[in-house]
């Protein structure tokens, strides 16, 4: 069986069968390789993104905790408004009662200039102007000293006001 080249037709064969099988070997090992490396990267690819996950992770907690603090923030500041709202509201009502009084007071001072004549010559007569800053200088420093403490522990309005004397008492 051999053409007269020396080599036989079955040493032809298997020698291109070796080369075959050494062909197919080494796609096999490339391709072996390839997916050994594809395999890392994508191992590499995971440990990135699970390192991307934990900080996403820690940034979510913290936005958690600084949203509770927000949330105890807005209603601390809720609170401090509704007992601010109260207290305007308390004193408005009794900006209303010393408003009140002080028309029924300046109604009654009318009535008695009108009225009474002692108390009308009393009350048109000149008051020296030393007086006038001792009472000036008094009453701001008692605003100021007191912060109007007196009117709010005795409930009695604080009209700002001297306090007249009247002449036909005494």
């Amino acid at each position: 069986m051999s053409r007269g080249y020396g080599v036989s037709i079955n040493g032809w064969f298997m020698s291109k069968m070796l080369i075959a099988f050494a062909l197919v070997m080494s796609l096999a090992l490339a391709a072996i390789g390839y997916q050994n490396l594809m395999i890392e990267a994508l191992e590499a690819k995971q440990l990135v993104d699970a390192n991307k996950i934990t900080a996403v992770q820690n940034v979510r907690d913290e936005l958690v905790i600084s949203l509770q603090q927000s949330e105890a923030s807005i209603n601390k500041l809720n609170k401090d408004l509704l007992h601010r709202e109260a207290v305007l509201a308390a004193r408005d009502e009794a900006l209303k009662i010393n408003q009140k009084e002080l028309a029924e007071l300046s109604s009654t001072l009318r009535g008695l200039r009108k009225t009474n004549e002692k108390f009308k010559t009393w009350s048109d007569a000149h008051v020296p102007d030393a007086v006038i800053r001792l009472l000036r200088q008094t009453r701001y420093k008692s605003n100021n000293q007191n912060d109007n403490k007196e009117a709010i522990s005795t409930n009695k309005p604080d009209t700002g006001l001297p306090i007249a004397i009247d002449p036909g008492i005494g």
